[in-house]
């Protein structure tokens, strides 16, 4: 049992993952957890390792496939990178769009890891100005008690001059209430603001008959993210796959319809089925079989 408390506490450790965390994963409650862990438990220690075992194998395997694969730097990945570092440095309003699957999320998730001054907010379906300044509070560690222009008032005291970015990925599911919060929070805090969405947001931030012309005439950078290339086809699968076929790139793209995410997702039945069938080389054959796994997705 030694061995398995070392290992996952070093797993812990290495990662930065929280006892809470961890216990979600192991289906376990934070304080079995914190007994298992310091040697003091008294239930089914048995299960529990069960359940730790598995969980660093599968942990150590996604751990692979990220060291292995890593972030291609795309056009549409350079392109927002250097969005998120024009809004960044000049503390301007910016607008990003782009369709579904371009790789917007990957690339605005890499850009925020790489700068801790950017805050990363992800908005949801029925997304309120309450829960996007509740969430921003907790960003911020502050108190999210009371009316929404405390919270305003929070968090532009707290980020006033600070010289921070604020990025919305998805931002297309804020109402206007929301939008026009947010506006207000650059305009007093003087901290940057990246809308980040679906090209449907263009149309949010303008409004009907320009309705919202004081958010819309904030956005001095607006930017559109495009679908992959072949060239950014053949930098993705050169950096999966130490053979393939020249042929694969031209089919790969037209299959994944140059979009990052279904590509994304062909790559990865692709190299099941090539593991599964013990073959060396990506061909035509293989992403057709693995295309076949893609109709959910398309």
């Amino acid at each position: 049992m030694e061995q398995i408390i070392q290992q996952l506490t070093d797993y812990m450790t290495r990662t930065n993952a929280s006892q809470t965390k961890v216990a979600k994963s192991l289906g376990i409650s934070p304080a079995t957890l914190s007994y298992f862990l310091k040697g003091t438990y008294t239930g089914d220690i048995d299960s529990i390792c069960d359940k730790v075992k598995d969980f660093l194998e599968i942990e150590a395997q996604r751990e692979t496939i990220k060291q292995s694969e890593g972030i291609v730097a795309t056009k549409c990945f350079n392109t927002i990178h250097k969005f998120c570092s024009l809004v960044l440095t000049h503390q301007i309003c910016g607008m990003l769009t782009g369709d579904a699957g371009c790789g917007k999320t990957t690339a605005l998730k890499a850009f925020a890891k790489s700068h801790p001054s950017v805050l990363l907010i992800e908005a949801d379906h029925g997304y309120t100005a309450k829960a996007l300044f509740d969430e921003l509070c907790a960003e911020l560690g502050l108190d999210d008690r009371g009316s929404l222009h405390q919270k305003l008032v929070r968090i532009v005291d707290k980020l006033n001059d600070s010289g921070r970015l604020i990025i919305i990925d998805e931002a297309e599911h804020l109402p206007y209430r929301a939008l026009e919060l947010i506006r207000r929070v650059h305009d007093k805090a003087g901290v940057g603001i990246a809308l980040c969405g679906m090209p449907r947001l263009e149309k949010n931030v303008q409004g009907d008959k320009n309705h919202y012309a004081q958010l819309n005439s904030r956005i001095s950078a607006p930017c559109r993210a495009k679908l992959l290339d072949n060239n950014d086809i053949k930098a993705y699968i050169d950096t999966r796959f130490a053979n393939y076929e020249a042929d694969c790139i031209e089919r790969a793209s037209q299959i994944c319809r140059r979009n990052f995410r279904l590509l994304s997702h062909l790559v990865m039945w692709s190299k099941e089925i090539m593991r599964n069938n013990k073959c060396s080389t990506l061909d035509n054959e293989v992403l057709d079989t693995a295309s076949q796994m893609l109709v959910v997705a398309r």
